[in-house]
């Protein structure tokens, strides 16, 4: 059975939980994790839920997620998506689940792109160089709106094209 993308259930909460743990220690920064599981549920699920999550699951397991809020812009007087997270367990990269995330998040989501559009990537210890030289590429481009390849098409979204230097 194939992959698939899809909003977290409450179930989901102690999976994801463990995926930022694994999302710490991937950036060495476990020594500043203070989250709790009981706080990523009020987060997501709680009476004033503040994030959203995508999950992706392979054979029934939860391998990757995408944890994001919804803002808005005052100055543009536009709303926004703010990503906080996007991860996928290291034996699943390069299988496209981060640009199926990234996807299903932009359909889900539509926001005009605006002068105003800010983006940061950290790319730490990739494994996979064709990831890695998609996301450098996409630093050097200027912080203007552009539509992620994920996305589709060349209007509508914010992300910066996912273009190889090869």
């Amino acid at each position: 059975m194939p992959a698939t993308i899809r909003a977290a259930a409450p179930a989901d909460t102690g999976a994801i939980f463990a995926l930022t743990y694994e999302l710490a220690e991937f950036e060495s920064l476990t020594h500043v994790f203070v989250a709790t599981k009981d706080g990523l549920h009020d987060a997501l699920f709680g009476a004033r839920p503040s994030i959203e999550a995508l999950v992706a699951e392979d054979a029934g397991r939860i391998v990757g997620y995408a944890l994001y809020f919804h803002n808005y812009s005052s100055f543009a007087g536009k709303r926004g998506l703010y990503l906080e997270d996007v991860y996928v367990q290291p034996s699943q990269r390069g299988s496209g689940l981060g640009t199926a995330l990234l996807r299903r998040l932009a359909a889900a989501n539509p926001i005009p792109p605006t002068p105003r559009s800010t983006r940061s990537l950290i790319v730490r210890r990739d494994p996979h160089p064709t990831t890695h030289r998609r996301a450098r590429h996409s630093l050097r481009r200027p912080a203007t709106p552009r539509r992620h390849a994920a996305c589709g098409s060349s209007s509508g979204c914010a992300f910066p094209p996912l273009q190889s230097n090869a």
